[in-house]
């Protein structure tokens, strides 16, 4: 029985080779392209032992690879054999152009079509034109095969919640009854939802499918008279649920899935190509449905909050900035006190301070926690390696990325700190990233304004003094929802959708220097139309910052900040001090006090 990394991947390629194939391809991705994944669905990380949020492996007969995007360069070959995997940054080197470079002429592919979108599969598809190499979906996927005889977990089976309205501002009925209205003014007949979290906002539910995100793993189809079919195990649902839901949505088991879409035989159905499987599209193709490829109609009005979504999101906020406080406090009594710690002990102990709260329900992702060398890998986690840990002494700089899940809200906040005594220099470069952090906070700019212009707003200090960072400045976050919310509204060099009032991000620079240490500073904001418009009849839209915690003033260089910039921070700081207050006692109120002094 395989028990090793070398031993799985000398069993998959057993089934390639037996099947008449040349290789596999393994995504991160599950069936229903989640970003996190229940335990059942981890394959990439239980063939490769890569355990980052996005990648992908291809393994052929006598060679493998494993990639990633730029956040995980570092990460990838601390946690891939060597003598087993070669590492790629994906943005440099893709899988079509891996193949190419290393396939056998005319070689076969396997792909498992359930984890791959539609999108995926045509654009990898175009890539190899002409090479000779071919794709084929393979059934069943020979990871599972190899993985459920070494005892895979179980599918999850948590029960489905209701999202209160009270806290969604919309009813799930306006909802279906809106994107109904949609349907039929674009002449189509039905929608197939996908997206994990648009079947969530859309029923007004939440889950416990996969850890971190509050969704329950199904699919929905949305008929134009407003009627939806739930493809969920019925046993998951509730009374209560199905009572809020009524007559309008039938529930029925997954595999009913095929005879549902064989029902649309000649209809139009609308699907999202980037959230659809392969393996679903092949399934409406084949019924002779007209497959309409737009946007998920969710992404929109999701990605846009309600005004009871919005103060939700503020309580949970003022919820989670008590808990860092209360931890930074106890963070600073440690090293104080010379108090032996590691990155594993500290994220475990935020975590504490976090679920003190009784609407806490999870953490958002695994805390990011990297002194010094190690806060220069942008997604390090610690926890995966508690014996590799770096303990937290002496003089360094710490890097904390984390977030939690409460019932009414979802946060994500990073804080960079200096343990004891950190250098002139690095605190010159936490600076510029906290001045980068502050132009983009007190952006004032016309609605329509994309992800792409304001990214340029909080790289512009770093620019100038030669500092840049290899992510995003921003992505969406949902209402105890996802995390990183795919609804197209992002701050980075590919943002090209505009930024609305009412949407929430996260506003997130860094800096980070290989092997020394990691810098980023991140609060969550919401758009807001500040109520005056352009010339041009534009509104103009601002960003509330709705994450409240105060800045580590030991890695501020004052005399680098403009007037303006200083006035921000004690303004933010004074935010922070009148809202958290009331929550703290006498010695962690005193704390508090001290860290938000005027500059």
């Amino acid at each position: 029985m395989p028990t090793t990394i070398a031993d799985r991947v000398a069993a998959l390629r057993q089934i390639v080779e037996q099947g008449g194939g040349d290789g596999f391809i393994v995504p991160h991705e599950d069936e229903y392209q989640n970003e996190n994944l229940p335990l059942w669905a981890e394959r990439l990380a239980w063939l490769t032992g890569f355990t980052g949020s996005a990648g992908v492996a291809v393994v052929l007969m006598d060679k493998a690879v494993v990639m990633s995007d730029a956040r995980y360069t570092l990460q990838l070959p601390q946690q891939c054999d060597a003598a087993i995997f070669t590492t790629e940054n994906s943005s440099k080197v893709g899988v079509a152009t891996w193949l190419k470079q290393n396939a056998p002429t005319g070689a076969k592919i396997f792909y498992d079509a359930f984890l791959h979108s539609k999108a995926q599969i045509d654009a990898l598809t175009r890539a190899l034109d002409g090479t000779g190499i071919v794709l084929a979906a393979l059934t069943p996927n020979p990871i599972d095969t190899v993985w459920d005889k070494e005892g895979r977990p179980a599918l999850p089976a948590a029960p489905v919640t209701l999202f209160p309205e009270i806290l969604s501002g919309t009813s799930s009925r306006d909802k279906r009854a809106a994107l109904a209205t949609q349907l039929r003014a674009d002449g189509h007949h039905a929608t197939l939802l996908t997206a994990q979290d648009s079947v969530a906002w859309l029923l007004n539910i939440r889950g416990a499918d996969v850890p971190q995100t509050p969704v329950a793993l199904s699919y929905l189809l949305l008929r134009a008279d407003g009627h939806a079919v739930w493809f969920i195990p019925p046993a998951k649902i509730p009374e209560d649920v199905r009572d809020a839901l009524g007559d309008d949505v039938t529930i029925v088991p997954p595999d009913a899935l095929a005879q549902h879409i064989a029902d649309l035989r000649g209809q139009a159905v609308r699907i999202d190509s980037a959230q659809c499987s392969a393996a679903i599209f092949d399934m409406l193709i084949a019924q002779d449905i007209s497959v309409v490829a737009g946007p998920d109609l969710c992404l929109l009005p999701r990605a846009i909050k309600t005004s009871a979504e919005q103060a939700a999101m503020r309580q949970a906020h003022i919820r989670d900035g008590v808990a860092m406080v209360k931890f930074l406090h106890w963070l600073d009594g440690q090293v104080a006190a010379k108090a032996k710690m590691d990155e594993v002990s500290i994220g475990a102990k935020l975590t504490t301070f976090r679920a003190q709260a009784a609407e806490f329900r999870d953490i958002s992702f695994d805390p990011i926690v990297g002194f010094n060398g190690n806060g220069a890998i942008i997604h390090y986690r610690a926890e995966n390696d508690p014996t590799n840990a770096a303990q937290v002494t002496g003089n360094g700089v710490l890097l904390i990325d984390s977030g939690a899940q409460y019932s009414d809200g979802t946060t994500d906040i990073t804080r960079t700190l200096a343990i004891n005594t950190v250098p002139d220099d690095i605190r010159a470069s936490s600076t510029a990233v906290l001045r980068g952090h502050i132009a983009l906070a007190s952006a004032v700019f016309p609605q329509g304004t994309t992800g792409i212009q304001l990214d340029t707003l909080a790289r512009a200090p770093l620019w100038r003094v030669g500092l840049d960072y290899p992510h995003g400045t921003g992505h969406g976050v949902g209402c105890y929802l996802s995390v990183h919310e795919a609804a197209g509204q992002g701050i980075h060099a590919r943002g090209a959708a505009p930024i609305l009032p009412g949407m929430i991000l996260s506003n997130e620079p860094g800096y980070y220097r290989e092997g020394a240490f990691g810098i980023r500073i991140e609060n969550l904001i919401l758009c807001q139309d500040v109520g005056r418009n352009y010339d041009d009849g534009r509104a103009r839209c601002s960003f509330e910052t709705i994450t409240l915690c105060p800045y580590d003033r030991n890695m501020i260089v004052a005399a680098d900040l403009t007037p303006a910039e200083i006035a921000w921070i004690n303004a933010y700081h004074a935010q922070v001090r009148t809202k958290l207050t009331p929550f703290l006692d006498a010695d962690q109120a005193a704390w508090l006090h001290a860290q938000t002094e005027a500059l």
